[in-house]
């Protein structure tokens, strides 16, 4: 459910619900930006409404702002990848073997969000 702003107060506004991004496991690859100098390899692992989960073998502290690019398959040419990027703030991190699961809250801008639903679309 959405917020929006009524007279000074906040009221719900129900999301369409095509286009709420499903909460759906993937395999896509990734890079964590912490600043300007570094591109830390890694991958998205689940992706959802308003949440990304990075697994990488690399940690950052809970609360921190996190920028993320990402390949998400191009629906139309699998060969393909359109490349997004966005900000999150770290969340939770859980360790998975050699490597941390970083799990991001994300306000996903309309043209990343659209581009997310048509690959997850092509997945079905």
């Amino acid at each position: 459910m959405d917020w929006v702003q009524e007279g000074g107060g906040r009221a719900p506004v129900a999301s369409s619900p095509e286009k709420r991004i499903p909460h759906k496991r993937v395999h896509w690859r990734a890079l964590a930006l912490p600043d300007a100098t570094h591109k830390l390899p890694g991958h998205i692992v689940e992706v959802g409404d308003s949440s990304l989960s990075l697994q990488a073998r690399y940690t950052f502290p809970v609360g921190t702002m996190l920028q993320i690019a990402f390949f998400v398959p191009d629906p139309l040419d699998r060969s393909r990848s359109n490349v997004v990027q966005v900000e999150g703030r770290v969340s939770l991190q859980v360790m998975r073997g050699d490597e941390v699961q970083t799990g991001l809250s994300v306000r996903f801008p309309e043209p990343v969000r659209v581009t997310i639903l048509a690959a997850l679309q092509q997945e079905k």
